[in-house]
Protein backbone atom coordinates (compact mmCIF):
# COMPACT_ATOMS: atom_id res chain seq x y z
CA UNK A 1 0.00 0.00 0.00
CA UNK A 2 3.05 2.69 1.28
CA UNK A 3 4.31 1.92 -2.65
CA UNK A 4 1.08 2.70 -4.74
CA UNK A 5 0.64 5.34 -3.06
CA UNK A 6 4.32 6.41 -3.33
CA UNK A 7 3.71 5.86 -7.02
CA UNK A 8 0.61 7.66 -7.29
CA UNK A 9 2.16 10.57 -5.80
CA UNK A 10 5.63 10.88 -6.87
CA UNK A 11 6.41 8.80 -9.72
CA UNK A 12 3.35 8.53 -11.98
CA UNK A 13 3.19 12.33 -12.61
CA UNK A 14 6.55 12.32 -13.50
CA UNK A 15 5.95 9.37 -15.90
CA UNK A 16 3.11 11.51 -17.50
CA UNK A 17 5.01 14.41 -17.53
CA UNK A 18 7.74 12.75 -19.67
CA UNK A 19 5.42 10.76 -21.67
CA UNK A 20 4.17 14.31 -22.68
CA UNK A 21 6.76 15.53 -23.78
CA UNK A 22 8.20 12.70 -25.70
CA UNK A 23 4.85 12.08 -27.58
CA UNK A 24 4.86 16.07 -28.18
CA UNK A 25 8.36 15.85 -29.24
CA UNK A 26 7.41 12.95 -31.98
CA UNK A 27 4.57 14.60 -33.05
CA UNK A 28 7.02 17.21 -35.15
CA UNK A 29 8.76 14.30 -36.70
CA UNK A 30 8.72 13.95 -40.39
CA UNK A 31 7.55 10.50 -41.27
CA UNK A 32 7.79 8.88 -44.37
CA UNK A 33 4.39 6.97 -45.99
CA UNK A 34 5.75 3.27 -44.54
CA UNK A 35 3.43 1.09 -43.15
CA UNK A 36 5.97 1.10 -40.09
CA UNK A 37 5.25 5.22 -40.19
CA UNK A 38 1.34 4.93 -40.27
CA UNK A 39 1.53 2.29 -37.10
CA UNK A 40 3.55 4.76 -35.60
CA UNK A 41 1.24 7.07 -36.11
CA UNK A 42 -1.67 5.08 -34.92
CA UNK A 43 0.38 4.79 -31.18
CA UNK A 44 1.38 8.45 -31.28
CA UNK A 45 -2.53 9.43 -31.51
CA UNK A 46 -3.49 7.20 -28.94
CA UNK A 47 -0.96 8.21 -26.40
CA UNK A 48 -1.27 11.13 -27.31
CA UNK A 49 -4.68 11.52 -26.15
CA UNK A 50 -3.87 9.45 -23.04
CA UNK A 51 -1.34 12.23 -22.08
CA UNK A 52 -3.35 15.10 -23.96
CA UNK A 53 -1.16 16.43 -26.57
CA UNK A 54 -2.99 19.46 -28.17
CA UNK A 55 -2.05 18.13 -31.81
CA UNK A 56 -3.83 14.61 -31.01
CA UNK A 57 -6.71 16.62 -28.70
CA UNK A 58 -7.49 18.87 -31.71
CA UNK A 59 -7.48 16.07 -34.77
CA UNK A 60 -10.04 13.87 -31.87
CA UNK A 61 -12.40 16.63 -31.04
CA UNK A 62 -12.96 17.25 -34.85
CA UNK A 63 -13.14 13.50 -35.45
CA UNK A 64 -15.94 12.91 -32.46
CA UNK A 65 -17.81 16.52 -33.90
CA UNK A 66 -17.93 14.92 -37.51
CA UNK A 67 -18.76 11.28 -36.24
CA UNK A 68 -22.02 13.35 -33.91
CA UNK A 69 -23.50 15.09 -36.88
CA UNK A 70 -22.92 11.14 -39.21
CA UNK A 71 -22.45 8.25 -37.70
CA UNK A 72 -21.52 7.10 -40.82
CA UNK A 73 -18.29 9.11 -40.57
CA UNK A 74 -15.44 6.72 -40.05
CA UNK A 75 -13.74 7.47 -36.15
CA UNK A 76 -11.71 4.60 -34.45
CA UNK A 77 -12.47 3.62 -30.94
CA UNK A 78 -9.58 5.30 -29.70
CA UNK A 79 -11.53 9.06 -30.89
CA UNK A 80 -15.01 7.39 -29.19
CA UNK A 81 -13.36 6.78 -26.32
CA UNK A 82 -12.41 10.27 -25.96
CA UNK A 83 -15.99 11.09 -26.34
CA UNK A 84 -16.78 9.00 -23.52
CA UNK A 85 -14.07 9.86 -21.21
CA UNK A 86 -12.96 13.24 -21.90
CA UNK A 87 -16.24 14.88 -23.48
CA UNK A 88 -18.91 13.41 -22.35
CA UNK A 89 -20.36 11.53 -24.65
CA UNK A 90 -21.33 8.35 -22.93
CA UNK A 91 -24.85 8.90 -23.69
CA UNK A 92 -25.28 9.02 -27.20
CA UNK A 93 -22.40 6.51 -27.86
CA UNK A 94 -24.90 4.20 -25.96
CA UNK A 95 -27.56 5.01 -27.74
CA UNK A 96 -25.97 4.09 -30.93
CA UNK A 97 -24.97 0.63 -29.17
CA UNK A 98 -28.19 0.08 -29.16
CA UNK A 99 -28.79 0.86 -32.49
CA UNK A 100 -26.23 -0.91 -34.09
CA UNK A 101 -26.01 -5.04 -34.99
CA UNK A 102 -22.74 -7.26 -34.09
CA UNK A 103 -19.90 -6.57 -35.52
CA UNK A 104 -20.75 -3.08 -36.06
CA UNK A 105 -21.74 -2.10 -32.81
CA UNK A 106 -17.89 -3.90 -31.34
CA UNK A 107 -16.40 -0.03 -31.75
CA UNK A 108 -19.27 1.32 -29.09
CA UNK A 109 -19.36 -0.76 -26.34
CA UNK A 110 -15.13 -1.11 -26.62
CA UNK A 111 -15.43 3.04 -25.95
CA UNK A 112 -18.10 2.59 -23.35
CA UNK A 113 -15.48 1.15 -21.25
CA UNK A 114 -13.08 3.99 -21.16
CA UNK A 115 -16.06 5.43 -18.94
CA UNK A 116 -15.90 6.73 -15.37
CA UNK A 117 -19.47 6.08 -14.59
CA UNK A 118 -19.93 2.65 -12.50
CA UNK A 119 -23.18 2.71 -13.75
CA UNK A 120 -22.43 2.71 -17.26
CA UNK A 121 -19.40 -0.14 -16.57
CA UNK A 122 -22.85 -2.04 -15.06
CA UNK A 123 -25.01 -1.87 -17.51
CA UNK A 124 -22.08 -2.94 -20.65
CA UNK A 125 -21.09 -5.75 -17.97
CA UNK A 126 -25.28 -7.10 -17.26
CA UNK A 127 -26.27 -6.14 -20.82
CA UNK A 128 -23.36 -8.57 -22.39
CA UNK A 129 -25.05 -11.63 -20.49
CA UNK A 130 -28.74 -10.39 -20.96
CA UNK A 131 -28.42 -8.46 -24.50
CA UNK A 132 -27.82 -9.64 -27.99
CA UNK A 133 -25.34 -7.18 -28.59
CA UNK A 134 -22.83 -9.92 -29.64
CA UNK A 135 -23.13 -13.55 -30.28
CA UNK A 136 -22.93 -16.15 -27.93
CA UNK A 137 -19.10 -17.28 -28.32
CA UNK A 138 -18.37 -13.57 -28.27
CA UNK A 139 -20.23 -12.64 -25.34
CA UNK A 140 -16.42 -12.05 -23.18
CA UNK A 141 -15.65 -9.43 -25.29
CA UNK A 142 -17.12 -6.56 -23.52
CA UNK A 143 -15.86 -8.33 -20.24
CA UNK A 144 -12.72 -8.44 -21.17
CA UNK A 145 -12.93 -5.13 -22.67
CA UNK A 146 -14.04 -3.45 -19.32
CA UNK A 147 -11.49 -4.96 -17.70
CA UNK A 148 -8.49 -2.94 -19.59
CA UNK A 149 -10.05 -0.28 -17.88
CA UNK A 150 -11.60 -1.18 -14.60
CA UNK A 151 -9.88 -4.98 -14.14
CA UNK A 152 -11.41 -4.94 -10.48
CA UNK A 153 -14.62 -4.61 -11.25
CA UNK A 154 -14.24 -6.59 -14.40
CA UNK A 155 -12.97 -9.47 -12.16
CA UNK A 156 -15.86 -8.97 -9.33
CA UNK A 157 -18.85 -9.31 -12.67
CA UNK A 158 -16.39 -12.88 -13.45
CA UNK A 159 -16.63 -13.52 -9.74
CA UNK A 160 -20.19 -13.33 -9.75
CA UNK A 161 -21.23 -14.56 -12.53
CA UNK A 162 -18.95 -17.55 -12.78
CA UNK A 163 -21.40 -19.95 -13.12
CA UNK A 164 -22.56 -18.65 -16.16
CA UNK A 165 -18.99 -17.96 -18.13
CA UNK A 166 -18.44 -21.49 -17.31
CA UNK A 167 -21.25 -23.28 -18.81
CA UNK A 168 -21.09 -21.02 -21.81
CA UNK A 169 -17.47 -21.59 -22.08
CA UNK A 170 -15.66 -23.55 -19.37
CA UNK A 171 -15.37 -27.28 -20.74
CA UNK A 172 -15.92 -26.90 -24.41
CA UNK A 173 -14.33 -23.64 -25.52
CA UNK A 174 -10.92 -21.78 -25.23
CA UNK A 175 -12.80 -19.09 -25.10
CA UNK A 176 -12.31 -19.66 -21.24
CA UNK A 177 -8.24 -19.23 -21.23
CA UNK A 178 -8.65 -16.36 -22.84
CA UNK A 179 -11.26 -14.82 -20.23
CA UNK A 180 -8.97 -15.54 -17.58
CA UNK A 181 -5.68 -14.99 -18.79
CA UNK A 182 -7.55 -11.42 -19.64
CA UNK A 183 -9.28 -10.42 -16.95
CA UNK A 184 -6.61 -12.08 -14.05
CA UNK A 185 -3.58 -10.73 -15.95
CA UNK A 186 -5.12 -7.03 -16.13
CA UNK A 187 -5.13 -6.68 -12.26
CA UNK A 188 -3.21 -3.90 -10.92
CA UNK A 189 -2.40 -4.89 -7.15
CA UNK A 190 -1.39 -7.43 -5.05
CA UNK A 191 -5.07 -7.42 -2.75
CA UNK A 192 -6.51 -7.99 -5.74
CA UNK A 193 -4.53 -10.72 -7.16
CA UNK A 194 -4.77 -12.20 -4.18
CA UNK A 195 -8.68 -12.59 -4.47
CA UNK A 196 -8.69 -13.50 -7.45
CA UNK A 197 -6.13 -16.49 -6.42
CA UNK A 198 -8.16 -17.38 -3.95
CA UNK A 199 -11.19 -17.51 -5.19
CA UNK A 200 -10.36 -19.17 -8.43
CA UNK A 201 -8.23 -21.87 -6.89
CA UNK A 202 -11.42 -23.11 -5.25
CA UNK A 203 -13.35 -23.19 -8.71
CA UNK A 204 -13.06 -25.79 -11.68
CA UNK A 205 -11.30 -23.92 -13.95
CA UNK A 206 -12.46 -26.48 -17.07
CA UNK A 207 -10.07 -25.67 -20.02
CA UNK A 208 -8.80 -22.00 -18.58
CA UNK A 209 -6.57 -23.71 -15.95
CA UNK A 210 -3.58 -22.77 -17.86
CA UNK A 211 -4.27 -19.66 -18.94
CA UNK A 212 -5.23 -18.90 -15.21
CA UNK A 213 -1.62 -19.69 -13.71
CA UNK A 214 0.11 -17.87 -17.01
CA UNK A 215 -1.37 -14.72 -15.85
CA UNK A 216 -1.18 -15.36 -11.96
CA UNK A 217 2.84 -15.45 -13.18
CA UNK A 218 2.66 -12.62 -15.59
CA UNK A 219 0.86 -10.01 -12.96
CA UNK A 220 2.95 -11.14 -10.17
CA UNK A 221 6.32 -10.86 -11.84
CA UNK A 222 5.35 -6.79 -12.85
CA UNK A 223 4.40 -6.60 -9.34
CA UNK A 224 7.77 -7.83 -8.37
CA UNK A 225 9.45 -5.64 -10.48
CA UNK A 226 7.69 -2.93 -9.53
CA UNK A 227 8.29 -3.27 -6.09
CA UNK A 228 11.85 -3.47 -7.27
CA UNK A 229 12.80 -0.94 -9.25
CA UNK A 230 10.19 1.80 -8.56
CA UNK A 231 12.93 3.86 -7.12
CA UNK A 232 14.77 3.60 -10.03
CA UNK A 233 12.50 4.61 -12.63
CA UNK A 234 11.80 7.76 -10.15
CA UNK A 235 15.36 8.97 -10.43
CA UNK A 236 16.04 8.26 -13.65
CA UNK A 237 12.84 10.42 -14.75
CA UNK A 238 14.36 12.69 -12.37
CA UNK A 239 17.88 13.13 -13.30
CA UNK A 240 16.72 12.69 -17.08
CA UNK A 241 13.75 14.89 -18.31
CA UNK A 242 12.34 14.51 -21.60
CA UNK A 243 13.25 18.28 -22.20
CA UNK A 244 16.50 17.54 -21.85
Amino acid sequence: KQWYQRRVRVTKPLFDSYMKELITKAYGLDLTNSISSELLINQLYYYGLIYKVPQAVQTAEEDFAEWEKDDNYQVTSVVLSYGVSDLGKEDLIWERLLETSYPYNQEYYRSLCATNNPEMISKLLEGSLKNDWVPLQNKYDILNAVSSYHPTAAFKFLKDNYKTYYDLYGETQFNFGNILHTVVGNLKTRVDLEEAINFLETQNLGTGDRAFRIAVDEVSSLLDWRDCCEEDLRDYLITHPASS
